[in-house]
């Protein structure tokens, strides 16, 4: 063999350095895909759990990575000069707060409408609104906006689903879905 000789001896200080570049590995894999702690949303309505945020009622707030959203009950309108025949369109206002100590991003696009025939229905933007839309808050900064949804034919709303994080599915659900 010409040239230097390599040597390749598994030595205690190379076994710690691995362990160390492994750790590294899976820690920052369980930021990216959430390992469960921290993570968790919970409620400050009264005898809500973390585990338990389906249903809330209309106008409770459920946090999540300090993020506080509220949602009130849906208003239906079907003679708003925008709507379509068979068609109304349903508004519910949001205030999110960031309770943390860095600046989080939302959006309108996170939220969804369920029907009664559990039917999701997307947010969509209205012109002549303060439609929440998206951007970025300031640790201590809140927003306020409204979010809208067309609803078809006879079609009831029956809740409201936030979904911020689909790598990790969390989601908070207002109403009845």
């Amino acid at each position: 063999m010409s040239g230097k000789e390599v040597n390749r001896k598994l030595t205690p200080g190379r076994v710690i350095v691995a362990l160390i570049v492994i750790g590294a590995v899976f820690w920052g894999l369980s930021s990216v895909f959430g390992s469960g702690g921290g993570n968790a949303p919970s409620s400050s309505t009264a005898g809500m759990s973390s585990a338990n945020l389906s249903d809330l009622p209309w106008g409770s707030t459920a946090t999540w990575n300090d993020v506080a959203i509220t949602v009130s009950q849906p208003l239906v309108d079907s003679t708003a000069p925008y709507t379509e025949a068979g068609t109304r369109i349903v508004f519910c206002d949001v205030t999110i707060a960031n309770r943390g100590d860095e600046a989080t991003d939302y959006n309108g696009l996170y939220f969804s409408l369920v029907d009664a025939e559990h039917q999701a229905y997307d947010d969509f933007a209205l012109t002549d609104l303060h439609d929440l839309g998206s951007g970025s808050l300031a640790p201590a900064e809140t927003v306020k906006g409204v979010i809208a949804f067309e609803l078809q034919g006879a079609s009831k709303p029956a809740g409201i689903k936030w979904r911020p994080d689909i790598v990790t599915e969390t989601k908070i659900t207002w109403g009845q879905p």
